[in-house]
């Protein structure tokens, strides 16, 4: 491959500056209050849901929030 000073002059050109520029818009997250659980649990149970939520690229907190739910229904 031959890089040519006309081909590298012509990239300069279609860079695009000004919109490079102008700072990315983030959408406001509306944060929850969130804190660590009491207690421990079983290691192989915590291996488990943690491969679960990983092979399933599920959310963990949310994850944890539907577990805990669940079992404050039950």
């Amino acid at each position: 491959m031959e890089i040519l000073e006309d081909k590298l002059l012509s990239l300069i050109d279609k860079f695009p500056r000004a919109a490079l520029r102008v700072p990315p818009e983030r959408t406001p997250i509306a944060k929850q209050a969130r804190t660590n659980m009491p207690g421990s649990g079983s290691a192989e149970l915590i291996e488990k849901f943690k491969a679960k939520i990983t092979k399933k690229q599920f959310n963990k907190g949310k994850a944890v929030d539907e577990m805990l739910t669940d079992c404050l229904a039950s």
